[in-house]
């Protein structure tokens, strides 16, 4: 074998044995779903029966019996019963079964899931025996009295009308015997009994007689008595026991003329049995026969129904709700024991519904702090769930509570502060003055333009508007760039001294004169002394040397100007020094009695001058011959100038 074809080989058995796998997967998955169904329904137990009388003419009553049914999960049960008799629901419902032997079919269901179908047998028969002998135009019945019987009642049918058995009389007779007459000869009568006792009924057997004129007895076919039944149901076994009675007492067999696929019937019994398929209308031909070539036939359809046990009716797969619901299949595709329709994780044999994490993710929480790791940020670390601000492994402790964590707060006690900015930590970097500067690093907080206190201080501005090296602040002319005080002459006026005599120009009032600030009485460059000390000073003084004048007056330097005699002419001139008060004087300080004046010589001697128009002053002399008067003034002690 080449290398090639063991290769292949090799390659099929391992696609054979994968398809093997999927194929045991699969059917895994199935029998789970159809365990997990079936451990969901509930069960039907349709009961056990003893053989019950008749207690109608050709019927029975019997109440069933579900209490045996149960539900694993307590859910409670609706109960659902078929058989010879119309579907009937409840625990214990009562229904009327025609005599013979029929299967009683019963399924519950929870709601969810319907049960199985359980069956049981019924059979009713007669309780009691009655014979009937004919004669002509008459029968007679007999029959063994039961004890306690309060009364008999006897009913007959025609084998026209086989099934309608109509009540004819009543006897408390305990001779057991009731003699029906007249009756028409030829005719196939049909009779039943009722006895009862203590409200209780009990039927006999149907019997028939055929009365004749006849006295060679003939072969009298058989009669059909009982009802046929009519209705059926898919999937539930149908019953229908055929009964009838020969009036020659005859063995009889029974047959089907016309029947169906699965239908049967028993010859000896005449019990059909049969379990239809499907839906629909179904006629049916039964006979009976004597063997001696009497027969009686019955038509009748049977009208089949789908099952009401159908819970999914539209679902070809189901007929049970089961775990999901019709119309979705119970499958378990994750194998963990809860259908998909139920497992949020369908494919996810850990889970069955997302949790946290979703679907094919583990829960697991490996730090223990509740949520599960597909959702906690830090799987590892049992006191967070998210980095945060500091990563896993760190606390976010934020000491000081200023909402930035301790790991990114540099400032971590500082409440007011994350980093130490400026002012470091404990320090706010408040800028009062809104200058730029925080407080901290500004020595003039309060002062938007200045961070120093500089020259001039806090809140004012160091500012040098002349220009001259020193602060407006302590510039004491600040507009003055060559002065920094105002000095004696104020800013903008040098303070110099031309005449260098200690006084600025601009106080000087002679400031090139060297011996005065003030022009005084004399003016610039010229002295104020006083010689004489009178207070005047020598340029302004015409008598520098007169302490007691200033001018010359009008007696000169030197001399006074005293008026003794207050004439109004100083003495120096007054030619009448001694004027009485109150007279009136010339120019030359004499009244008119003074005209003639004495005039003292230097040698002592007098000359009298008689002239008063002209006053002498000092010592003077005046003479009389002259028109124009002129005086003598004397200007030295001791002279004496005339003047003509």
């Amino acid at each position: 074998m080449s290398l090639r074809n063991v290769s292949f080989g090799s390659a099929r058995k391992v696609l054979f044995l994968l398809l093997v796998m999927v194929c045991l997967s699969l059917l895994h998955l199935n029998m789970l779903s159809y365990g997990v169904a079936r451990a969901a329904e509930p069960v039907a137990d349709a009961g056990q029966y003893n053989l019950i009388v008749k207690d109608n003419p050709i019927s029975g009553a019997v109440v069933l019996n579900g209490s045996g049914s149960f539900d694993n999960d307590g859910d409670p049960m609706n109960y659902h019963w078929y058989g010879a008799f119309p579907t009937s629901t409840g625990l214990n419902p009562s229904v009327d079964i025609p005599e013979g032997t029929y299967t009683v079919s019963l399924a519950v269901d929870d709601g969810s899931y319907i049960s199985q179908v359980d069956t049981t047998t019924i059979t009713v028969n007669p309780g009691f025996s009655i014979a009937a002998r004919c004669k002509p135009g008459k029968v007679q019945l007999t029959w063994t009295h039961i004890a306690g019987t309060e009364r008999y009642d006897i009913y007959r049918s025609t084998e026209s009308d086989p099934t309608n058995f109509v009540k004819i009389a009543e006897t408390t007779s305990t001779y057991s015997t009731y003699l029906d007459e007249p009756v028409a000869n030829e005719v196939t009568y049909l009779y039943v009994v009722g006895a009862v006792s203590q409200g209780i009924w009990q039927y006999s057997n149907v019997t028939s007689s055929h009365p004749t004129a006849l006295r060679v007895i003939a072969n009298y076919a058989p009669a059909i008595y009982s009802k046929p039944i009519t209705t059926a149901t898919t999937g539930i076994i149908y019953n229908y026991d055929v009964n009838a009675t020969d009036p020659n007492g005859n063995a009889l067999t029974y047959s089907l003329s016309t029947t169906h696929s699965g239908m049967g019937i028993d010859q000896t019994t005449g019990l059909i049995t049969w379990t239809p398929q499907e839906t629909g209308s179904y006629d049916v031909i039964t006979e009976v026969s004597d063997g001696k070539g009497g027969t009686d036939t019955q038509s009748f359809t049977i009208i089949v129904e789908p099952i009401s046990l159908d819970n999914c009716p539209d679902d070809p797969d189901k007929i049970n709700a089961g775990i999901c619901g019709c119309g979705i299949a119970d499958i378990d595709t994750d194998a963990d024991g809860i259908a998909d329709c139920l497992d949020q994780c369908p494919n996810d044999a850990n889970k069955t519904e997302p949790g946290a994490c979703g679907c094919g993710n583990s829960d697991i929480d490996t730090d223990g702090d509740g949520p599960p790791d597909c959702i906690d940020g830090c799987p590892s670390d049992g006191n967070k769930t998210s980095p945060g601000a500091c990563g896993c492994g760190l606390s976010d402790t934020d000491s000081d509570g200023d909402g930035t964590s301790d790991c990114l707060d540099n400032c971590p006690n500082d409440p007011n502060k994350t980093a130490p900015g400026d002012c470091g930590c404990g320090e706010t970097d408040i800028d009062t003055d809104g200058d730029g500067a925080p407080d901290c690093m500004d020595a003039c907080p309060s002062d938007p333009n200045k961070i120093d206190p500089g020259a001039c201080g806090c809140g004012v501005s160091d500012i040098d508007s002349d220009g001259d090296g020193v602060p407006d602040c302590s510039d004491g002319c600040p507009d003055d760039p060559n002065k920094l005080t105002q000095g004696a002459c104020g800013c903008r006026v040098t303070d110099a001294d031309s005449d260098g005599d200690g006084t600025p120009d601009c106080n000087d009032g002679c400031p090139s004169d060297g011996n005065k600030v003030e022009p005084g009485a004399c003016g610039c460059g010229k002295a104020d002394t006083d010689t004489d000390g009178d207070g005047v000073p020598d340029c302004n003084d015409s008598c520098p040397e007169d302490p007691n004048k200033a001018a010359p007056g009008a007696c000169g330097c030197g001399v006074a100007d005293t008026d003794s005699d207050n004439d109004g002419v100083p003495d120096c001139m007054d030619a009448c020094p001694n004027t009485p008060s109150g007279e009136a004087v010339d120019g030359d300080g004499c009244s008119s009695s003074q005209r003639t004046s004495k005039v003292i010589g230097p040698e002592g001697g007098v000359v009298e001058v008689t002239d008063p128009n002209n006053p002498v002053y000092g010592l003077a002399i005046h003479f009389s011959e002259n028109t124009v008067s002129e005086f003598i003034t004397v200007t030295i002690s001791g002279s004496v100038n005339l003047i003509v």
